[in-house]
Order: C-alpha cells, then structure tokens, then sequence
C-alpha cells in the first residue's frame, strides 16, 4: 500500500539520522527540513527558532534509537514543541530576571 506523511510519524524510532550542517542552509531549507519530519513551522518562526528545533529532534532521535521501547516521530514532535512552550513561558514569566520594566 501507499504510505501518506501521517504513516511513517507513527512508525517507531529504528535508525539514527545524520546530524546537518546548518551553517549553510537558509530560513527557507530549515523549515522544509522541520517541515520534512513532521515539526510544525510558523512564518513568525526565525531561523535560530528552526534550527534549535531541527536540531532537538535530530538530538532525540537518534538517542530514541538507543531505546528498548522507541518511541513514534509523532511522540517526540510532541515532546519537543512542549519543551518550547515550556521555555518560553520561562522566558516570559519564570526565569525571575527583570528584563523589562
């Protein structure tokens, strides 16, 4: 059978991916790199923002592979865009620094 985008996101984490170069890569090839393993993309994203999260993903990924139980790409979208969230709300709120007064 045919296997659509939403297939291999739910297959497990079997093999390790390479790390990129993201030296030479512009905005526009990092999002189609983010966009390519499932990781949501927002035009207001900068590209340190799809770096750091391309680059988090690679990360746990390839330690998924380590795993006796790896999880789904799905999962680990998951797990790093709840990170996001979570660092910045510490950003805004938490990290008890007085940037702005």
């Amino acid at each position: 059978g045919t296997t659509s985008v939403g297939d291999f996101m739910e297959e497990p984490v079997l093999n390790k991916k390479p790390k990129p170069i993201y030296a030479n890569k512009n905005r526009k090839k990092l999002q189609e790199m983010c966009e390519k393993e499932g990781l949501p993309t927002k035009s207001s994203d900068s590209f340190q923002d799809l770096k750091d999260r391309h680059e988090a993903f690679i990360n746990l990924w390839n330690a998924e592979t380590d795993s006796i139980n790896p999880r789904s790409a799905r999962q680990l979208v998951e797990e790093i865009m709840s990170r996001e969230q979570q660092r910045r709300k510490e950003q805004l709120f938490g990290s008890g620094q007085t940037d702005h007064v």
